[in-house]
């Protein structure tokens, strides 16, 4: 089995009309229109000399054709190579832009996706899922929160909130994050949910970074007096030592690390006891291979592994999936069950295969799918309907 040919697809689904910026971001008063006009991905397929097909996915939130081109540049270190040797080629494509600074981003995420469609032909060849393929399946099932009742007035907050639980989930995840100026209505919003869920739903908090250190300690504060689960990305991803200082201060566990890349990033905030909780996008932080290595060197701190999955296509989701299953120390999976725009469903996640995400929940719990490799089959036709190249 020898790589035979390498394909980059920018994606990207407009979304009209989003009223407001449904999750904190810097600056949003200039920031957000662009940020969501639309849902994005990149996806790459890698063909083999023997007939199969893998497929991988790099999470970019702004062009993904810049991700793209990286990939078209990357795919002569890939031709003719065996895709088994994947760790070796992970390091080899590392090692092109390393010593010139390029350890996250663009490049970083177009390596996630090379990684990730190289282990999809990995378990497709063994005829195994992945989950297998990486050393069995710690768990057959595992628990799942609903992600994620957006950023609303509190009495619409708490509406979605019940109707998620109407719908079987045990777990939610609620997002804030307005800033110190706003902070009552963050403040209101969690206390509506709660009461609207009552105290034996647990409830994840998720601020995208929008706090100080001083706001996140009142946050957190409150969070605990409510019994929330944890408190997800209260600062900015780079203040390490806000959020060492954060943990040493509060009770209610901190979650973070959609937005590290690599081990390394991983490694830092480890040692710095920085959280309870690392959250890992195998679509941005550098594939199964890293996702896999930062799991389980979590797992030697005792801190949980909850991966990360997002507004995403069905490729990083399912691929999530089997790294749940596989991983010992994962505490929960982010089952997506609302979209950015309420009138507009992600078609990334529902129209590109025929994965059926949906049949991959019972009520709290979630499984891997059993069939080889991450398990789809890719309908490039739709594919190509979504194909931007801006």
């Amino acid at each position: 089995m020898r790589i035979a040919r390498v394909r980059a697809y920018p994606l990207m689904a407009r979304i009209e009309g989003l009223a407001e910026a449904p999750v904190s971001v810097p600056r949003s008063s200039t920031t957000a229109d662009l940020i969501f006009a639309g849902y994005r991905a990149l996806l790459v397929r890698i063909d083999t000399d023997d007939g199969r097909q893998g497929v991988g996915e790099g999470l970019v939130r702004l062009a993904p054709n810049a991700a793209s081109a990286i990939i078209e540049a990357l795919a002569p270190l890939l031709i003719g190579r065996d895709p088994r040797d994947v760790d070796v080629i992970w390091e080899d494509l590392y090692a092109t832009m390393v010593n010139r600074g390029h350890t996250r981003g663009f490049m970083i995420e177009a390596i996630s996706a090379i990684d990730i469609a190289l282990w999809d032909l990995i378990a497709q060849e063994r005829n195994l899922p992945l989950h297998k393929a990486l050393g069995g399946t710690h768990h057959p099932t595992f628990p799942c929160y609903a992600s994620s009742v957006r950023i609303k007035p509190p009495e619409a907050a708490a509406a979605d909130a019940r109707a998620l639980v109407a719908d079987g989930f045990e777990a939610i995840k609620l997002k804030i994050g307005r800033g110190p100026g706003r902070l009552h209505e963050d403040l209101d919003a969690v206390a509506a949910v709660r009461d609207a869920i009552g105290p034996d739903v647990r409830l994840m908090v998720d601020a995208n970074g929008g706090y100080d250190l001083a706001t996140a300690v009142r946050v957190a504060r409150e969070l605990t007096r409510l019994g929330c689960a944890w408190f997800e990305e209260p600062l900015p991803t780079d203040d390490l030592p806000g959020y060492a200082a954060l943990r040493r201060k509060v009770d209610v566990p901190i979650a973070a690390g959609e937005s590290w890349f690599t081990r390394t990033d991983f490694r830092e905030a480890l040692v710095r006891e920085t959280v309870d909780v690392v959250q890992p996008d195998v679509s941005r932080c550098g594939g199964v291979s890293e996702a896999v290595k930062i799991a389980r060197m979590a797992s030697a701190f005792h801190v949980a592994f909850a991966p990360h999955t997002g507004q995403s296509s069905a490729v990083c989701l399912a691929t999530s999936l089997h790294l749940a299953a596989a991983m010992p120390n994962t505490t929960t999976y982010e089952f997506i069950a609302a979209d950015w725009s309420a009138d507009q469903a992600n078609p990334l996640r529902t129209e590109l295969s025929d994965f059926d995400f949906a049949n991959m929940r019972d009520g709290g719990t979630a499984r891997a799918p059993d069939r080889p490799g991450i398990g789809m089959t890719v309908d490039w036709d739709a594919v190509e309907r979504y194909r931007t190249e801006g």
